[in-house]
């Protein structure tokens, strides 16, 4: 059966299967990484202690796709009669064609339109993101002191979703659990010259600003390939991590 990489330790990782089971699996260090896919035999021992996840809905990721364009309705018309129309005939046939094609105009302008004040709202969160993110880049770039926060949204239950802030790579995986949602949040630091000593705040929060759950996690001299590893419960119905670095690189 299939798994995905959860945890991973020196001789063995723990990887949850996709009826919520976590397995332990014997594994050669440096193989492997936190969401890998790997293959468990039937005969597996499973990881007591994990009955908070007997059952969870995977659903698909919500992917937004973000772009331009518009689609046609196409009408074909094609000849009519045998070649021995009266100047009547024609003359009603091409008055029909262009009221037709006329027609045809005015349901893809109202339709082009329709679809990009739709994607308005989408485009301009996508922007304001960018260039939130951007500004964490200049912030989180190089040594010295941080003081940055910034937002993510919560929509690929079931998968991991990747964000690059600076010097470190923030993971994080949602699940649907019995009776709260849970979050499992990877920190990883990607620039091999430096390390970070300080703290990160990750509260997770409902639409009006109300935390709904989350965790202080401290850090000392972190470095490239260490790995933080912290399961977040929050009440259902939040849908926003919000994340405040605060420390130095050096």
């Amino acid at each position: 059966m299939k798994a995905i990489v959860m945890e991973i330790h020196k001789d063995y990782c723990i990887a949850m299967t996709g009826d919520g089971r976590f397995i332990r699996q014997a594994i050669t260090a440096g193989e492997l990484e936190i969401g890998d896919e790997i293959m468990i035999e039937e005969a597996v021992f499973e990881v007591p202690g994990r009955d908070w996840i007997k059952t969870f809905a995977i659903a698909a990721a919500a992917l937004l796709v973000i772009g331009f364009g518009s689609y046609g309705i196409f009408r074909v018309f094609g000849g009519y009669g045998t070649g021995g129309e009266t100047a009547m005939v024609a003359d009603a046939r091409e008055a029909t064609e262009e009221k037709a094609n006329d027609e045809a105009m005015v349901v893809v302008e109202e339709e082009t339109t329709g679809q990009e004040a739709e994607m308005a709202p989408a485009i301009e969160e996508s922007e304001d993101f960018a260039a939130e993110m951007a500004q964490v880049e200049g912030v989180m770039a190089g040594p010295g002191e941080v003081d940055a926060e910034f937002n993510l949204e919560i929509t690929n239950i079931g998968e991991f979703v990747d964000i690059v802030a600076g010097n470190l790579l923030i993971k994080y995986w949602t699940t649907v659990g019995d009776e709260a949602m849970e979050l499992l949040l990877t920190i990883e630091m990607l620039e091999p010259d430096l390390s970070f000593t300080g703290k990160i705040d990750a509260t997770i929060i409902f639409d009006d600003g109300e935390p709904a759950g989350g965790g202080l996690f401290k850090f000392n001299s972190f470095s490239q390939g260490d790995k933080s590893q912290n399961f977040i419960s929050f009440e259902p119905g939040a849908n926003t991590l919000h994340i405040k670095i605060d420390g130095v690189f050096e």
